[in-house]
């Protein structure tokens, strides 16, 4: 969809241009983007749908823990 397209966006569809390359937007699994060409780094509006917006505040409701930056070298599940 060109209406949404960033001026990063815009640079490489002129640069892929010039290289005789076809360019287009990906889709993307978002809802309410703000079109702001961040998706790369983590959305700052929060409307990708990464696991950080579904499964981890799913899991944590049901009562995950989540240790941010911590190693694992064993999962256990009981149930």
């Amino acid at each position: 969809d060109r209406e949404h397209l960033n001026r990063n966006a815009h640079q490489l569809e002129v640069g892929a241009a010039r290289l005789g390359w076809s360019a287009e937007a990906m889709h993307r699994n978002v809802r309410g983007c703000a079109n702001l060409g961040l998706c790369n780094l983590g959305c700052p509006s929060g409307a990708k749908q990464s696991a950080l917006v579904t499964w981890i505040p799913d899991a944590e409701q049901h009562g995950a823990r989540v240790v941010p930056l911590a190693r694992a070298d064993r999962i256990e599940v009981e149930g």
